[in-house]
């Protein structure tokens, strides 16, 4: 015989997972330029980064920041058709476009060419540490990644610069005493 069915509710709640993000075994290496910094020497912080949202959201914010910031150093980031990138203080912060909702994979390939630059003529060469992170869609802030970034500087060439560009020889008349 069989006994009666209970039945019994089970309530479920959902849980934001806060997105994951790693990055490469970079070892990026920054070379001060000869003379005036043009960002030339500019180079990508790493390369390989990726984020994992378990929640499938799209990222909402992400920032880059130099821990250790030091007088000259810049965080370059080229706005995309989905991000957009503001940089103060030693923290570059990417947000999507007005209207756009860029992807996990849009937020990768934009932090993957994050460059680090310093446009002193005497950069202080003490590694920087670098941050990744991302907020998502509830925004919870993950764990951030880091990198560290070497500075190495370079001994500039001396300029010189003539101010006076119009000298004048006046020749003595009669014999020469140096007095002229």
């Amino acid at each position: 015989a069989w006994s009666t069915a209970a039945t019994e509710s089970v309530s479920v709640s959902a849980t934001n997972d806060t997105p994951t993000i790693t990055v490469g075994d970079g070892t990026p290496a920054f070379t001060e330029m000869n003379g005036s910094d043009t960002g030339a020497n500019a180079v990508v912080i790493n390369g390989t980064v990726a984020i994992t949202d378990l929640d499938g959201t799209n990222p909402q914010k992400a920032t880059v920041t130099i821990t250790n910031a030091k007088t000259g150093d810049q965080l370059l980031f080229t706005n995309t058709a989905d991000i957009e990138g503001s940089y103060a203080g030693g923290v570059l912060t990417l947000t999507a476009v007005s209207g756009r909702t860029p992807t996990e994979a849009d937020f990768e390939t934009a932090l993957s060419s994050v460059k680090f630059n310093n446009i002193s003529d005497t950069p202080d060469t003490t590694a920087r540490t670098i941050e990744f992170k991302v907020q998502d869609a509830a925004n919870a802030w993950i764990t951030a990644a880091t990198e560290s970034v070497s500075v190495s500087a370079t001994n500039d060439t001396p300029t010189i610069t003539v101010t006076d560009g119009t000298p004048a020889f006046t020749e003595m008349n009669g014999s020469d005493t140096g007095a002229n």
